[in-house]
């Protein structure tokens, strides 16, 4: 076995580890299943906060008889935090709607490239992005849209100006159509066998997660 078959066999093992991770909290963002996750999760703590909420306003008006009263002022501004929850699992709704199949997700393990992301929703100045997969090496990043629609030149501008607002400034980003998953595939498996786990790189992940939903 050579170099860079070493070097991908133990990058396929590290997936498999953190695969093993990711399972156990999808609530992770950059995780598989975080879309499904987070709305599940946004869903239940808006109901919860909504239901304090109301309650508060009823014990109130059960108590004095009047809505007029300090617990209502209370409910309302509870409600001001449940509102912003309920905007979340809405844009989770949204982005759910593209959560790739498994297979793909097998697909992209298979090829041992370290430092992939998954799962991100990213939100321009007139549009949206959902991103299935976004790897990082020194000279940039390479991403595999989720949505058929998506404007593949849109993304990379917008994600380019954020990155160079950020320090990562000469990089270059390039994002995938649907139909170009086997362009992606052949991308992370040149990652694989020329190492792509630096620190550099990690941050830049950090910096794509940020930016997403």
């Amino acid at each position: 076995m050579n170099l860079e078959d070493k070097r991908v066999e133990k990058a396929k093992k590290n997936n498999k580890n953190n695969e093993k991770n990711i399972e156990k909290n999808s609530f992770i963002k950059g995780a598989k299943g975080y879309w499904e996750a987070g709305w599940k999760r946004n869903c239940a703590t808006c109901l919860i906060m909504f239901g304090i909420s109301f309650g508060i306003l009823g014990i109130g008006i059960f108590i004095t008889g009047t809505k007029f009263n300090y617990l209502t002022i209370a409910a309302v501004l509870g409600m001001l935090p449940a509102a912003r929850t309920l905007i979340s699992a809405i844009m989770f709704y949204k982005a759910k709607a593209y959560t790739p199949e498994k297979d793909l997700y097998e697909e992209i393990e298979s090829t041992g490239c370290c430092n992939i992301i998954y799962e991100l929703y990213m939100t321009g100045y007139s549009k949206s992005f959902a991103v299935a997969a976004l790897a990082a090496d020194e000279g940039g990043i390479s991403a595999l849209l989720s949505d058929e629609k998506a404007d593949a030149e849109g993304a990379a501008d917008h994600v380019k100006t954020l990155m160079e607002q950020n320090g990562f400034k000469g990089r270059k980003i390039k994002f995938y159509k649907t139909t170009e998953a086997d362009k992606f595939m052949a991308r992370l498996k040149y990652l694989a066998q020329n190492g792509n786990d630096s620190s550099d790189n990690t941050e830049l992940l950090e910096l794509m997660k940020q930016i997403s939903l």
